[in-house]
């Protein structure tokens, strides 16, 4: 039996955030339903489109963060679709949504009305940036209100280069998490207090605890604020470095004064050890310009996975930087089923990211691909109570397709 299962889920979600949010809750065992709009879908559906990328066989986005989802097409905007979502949410455990809270009051599907229906209901809310202050209103999409907003995009990259764009879904996928969490928490406070209450992650917020050690060092020391180049890094031991055929690998030695031996050995610089410019940590930092120039040249005559095993012998942390692709087939990924296998109906077999969170006894596993629009309206509104006569007057008043 997987954790949440028994567990009734409404989605109201769009884009990435929140439908990552939900489709993690299914993950666990959930019975996740999905509400889309019946004329528009969500919008995430057109993502890679609107990305400027061909569109492959399968619809990654889409399959990725909702798997493990039934799906309902429901119109909000009128009454009869309205009375649909609250005889769902008399017995459900969980809404979820990220849509505005204006466009929330609009559609009366705002906390205040859905509590009244069901007081043991879960109310998770995703938001640009908080729901409360002057912006709580303000559309935040992940680039804007995680990336930019939180500080990390001014961070990275060299000190007088632009700063760089954001990776997609990066804020979305980790305030995903937060707010899966949340929502679990929140059900197990029910276990104890009777009543649901309302849960809100924001991705401003989700981006300030991510970035927090250098959000709060800034507020003490200046130089924490300023962007660190590669070539003048204040630990040289932890740092990047370029190989053969350009790949990178990463050296990870924050004691580098325990390393700093096996280090030298390993790139066959023995004669920097006790070198009275690199011969301590505060040295290696007072002097990080010139040995990185030295390492520089080193690094670049080893292959990285030889260099790699050298390290490895010699107990020098390390790991490579590796591409997307490098990734998706690393071998430590497939084994521990971070990256599975699925099989799709119409597309056949393709790669697909687990949720981090694993259980030894009720392994991770999708269910079921992600729904197509409407897939499953009549089947839930008949589970719900409504009869086919229903469905027909739903239907000729455009409250579902």
């Amino acid at each position: 039996m997987l954790p949440l299962e028994g567990i009734k889920v409404i989605d109201f979600t769009t884009w990435v955030f929140a439908p990552a949010a939900s489709a993690i809750l299914g993950d666990w065992g959930a019975d996740v339903i999905k509400i889309e709009d019946p004329t528009t879908g969500d919008p995430q559906r057109a993502i890679i489109s609107v990305a400027g990328w061909d569109v492959p066989e399968v619809n990654f986005t889409w399959e990725l963060y909702n798997r493990n989802k039934r799906g309902m097409a429901i119109d909000l905007r009128i009454k009869e679709g309205r009375d649909i979502l609250y005889r769902l949410i008399e017995d459900a455990d969980v809404f979820v949504s990220n849509l505005q809270s204006n466009a929330l009051k609009k559609l009366f599907v705002d906390y205040d009305t859905l509590s009244k229906i069901n007081p043991r209901l879960i109310y998770a809310h995703g938001t640009g940036y908080g729901n409360k202050g002057p912006e709580a209103s303000r559309a935040g999409y992940d680039h804007a209100a995680f990336w930019a907003r939180g500080g990390i995009m001014a961070k990275l990259g060299e000190p007088d280069s632009i700063p760089p764009k954001g990776l997609g879904a990066f804020g979305d996928s980790t305030g995903s998490i937060a707010l899966a969490a949340g929502i679990v928490l929140a059900l197990f406070g029910r276990g104890k207090s009777g009543t649901g209450q309302e849960v809100n992650v924001s991705l401003f917020g989700t981006a300030l605890w991510c970035n927090s050690l250098t959000i709060a060092g800034a507020e003490l020391m200046e130089e924490v604020a300023e962007r660190e180049s590669r070539k003048e890094t204040r630990n040289p031991l932890y740092n990047s470095y370029e190989c053969k055929n350009d790949k990178w690998l990463m050296v990870v030695c924050l004691q580098s004064d325990r390393y700093w031996s096996g280090f030298c050995k390993v790139l066959g610089l023995e004669s920097l050890e006790n070198d009275p410019r690199f011969e301590n940590i505060f040295k290696r930092s007072e002097n990080a310009k010139e040995l990185i120039k030295i390492l520089d040249k080193s690094f670049i005559k080893f292959d990285r996975e030889e260099l790699g095993r050298l390290f490895d012998e010699n107990g020098v942390l390390w790991t490579p930087v590796q591409t997307p692709k490098e990734a998706a087939n690393d071998p430590q990924a497939i084994a521990n089923r971070f990256v599975v296998e699925v099989e799709h109906p119409s597309h056949g077999s393709y790669k697909s990211i687990s949720s981090p969170v694993q259980f030894n006894k009720t392994p991770f596993a999708i269910r079921n691909i992600a729904p197509e629009l409407g897939q499953h309206t009549e089947e839930i509104l008949l589970e719900i109570g409504y009869t086919w006569d229903d469905i027909t007057a739903f239907k000729e008043a455009k409250a579902i397709i």
